[in-house]
Order: structure tokens, then C-alpha cells, then sequence
């Protein structure tokens, strides 16, 4: 049996360094192939920057297998939502923007499987899904 995808979701033009790094050591922690997410709107010089940090990463973790995509028109919760039904674990980076951090908190209730939200002031929270879909309180950090 494969095992799931990490996927990081990047959030319009937001910041990805500390997702992409905890997504490719997680992927490489679980020999999982790693997707990279590019959701909500960006112009197209950000997302050749989210490509280039993407290659920098992936020359760091030659073992991890990624692949990259961008669903730029759709909303970025919903692409995300989607997005983790088939994945192990989901990575966002914390909100540097209220609409940012909106979404983040929508994604941490309708995530399909496990949530680490990375980044933010001394922030590196897990969200624990409990059955019937209700969120429990954040896990510790590194659990």
C-alpha cells in the first residue's frame, strides 16, 4: 500500500519557506511524496517564485518526490479541502494576513486528514480531528 501525500498548501502570495520546509522533512520522515499547492490568487511572478523555492527545496531532499500545481481561480479553502482528502498530513503556513489567517482557520474544520499550521510568532500547532468532524483543542508541538 502507497503511503499519502504531504501536501503544503500556499495561500495566495503568502510566505512558504517555513511550510515547504517542514513539508519536505515530514515527506522525507514518512517516505511520502510530497504536492505542493498554490491556491487563491497570485500574479505570476509569485508563482515563479513558489517554483523557485520549490527547486531549492527539492535540491535539499533529493529523495523526496514532488510535485507542484497551482489552482489559482478556485478558492483557496476549497482547492486546499480538496486537496487533502487524498493526503496524510496538510501544511499551511500561519496567516500573515487576517484573509490569510481566515482561511487557515476554515481549513483547520474542513481538512480531511491531519493539519500542521507552521510559522507565525513561535507558532508550530497541530490540529487533532476528532470523529464526527469536531476539532479537538491544538496538539502540542511536535506530537
Amino acid at each position: 500500500m502507497s503511503v499519502p501525500p504531504v501536501v503544503v498548501g500556499v495561500i495566495g502570495a503568502d510566505p512558504a519557506e517555513t511550510a515547504l520546509r517542514y513539508g519536505f522533512e515530514e515527506a522525507g520522515r514518512r517516505g511520502a511524496p510530497l504536492t505542493v499547492v498554490g491556491a487563491g490568487p497570485a500574479s505570476a511572478e509569485e508563482d515563479m517564485h513558489l517554483i523557485d523555492l520549490v527547486s531549492r527545496w527539492s535540491g535539499k531532499y533529493p529523495e523526496v518526490v514532488v510535485s507542484l500545481t497551482a489552482r489559482r481561480t478556485v478558492d483557496a479553502v476549497i482547492t486546499l479541502a480538496a486537496a487533502s482528502r487524498r493526503a496524510g498530513l496538510l501544511v499551511l503556513e500561519a496567516g500573515a494576513t487576517p484573509r490569510t489567517a481566515a482561511s487557515v482557520a476554515a481549513l483547520a474544520r474542513r481538512a480531511h486528514c491531519g493539519l500542521r499550521i507552521v510559522g507565525g510568532p513561535a507558532v508550530a500547532l497541530t490540529a487533532c480531528r476528532l470523529r464526527g468532524g469536531r476539532m479537538a483543542r491544538p496538539c502540542p508541538a511536535g506530537r
